[in-house]
């Protein structure tokens, strides 16, 4: 998963109570995190996707 976010690591704050967090599928291919590679969540945007790079080509 690439994410335009991984330079502002240093700003990291909670999740609001309005705000979803993907944790459990790809957003993009629905591949859970029950799959060989699993999927890592954006910690700034909350967004969830498949650690697999050919996968949204």
């Amino acid at each position: 998963m690439s994410c335009a976010h991984l330079s502002g690591l240093a700003r990291l704050q909670p999740p609001r109570l309005s705000e979803s967090v993907h944790r459990e599928e790809c957003t993009q291919c629905f591949d859970d995190q029950d799959s060989p590679l699993g999927i890592g969540v954006c910690l700034t945007c909350f967004n969830g996707g498949c650690l697999s790079s050919d996968r949204h080509t």
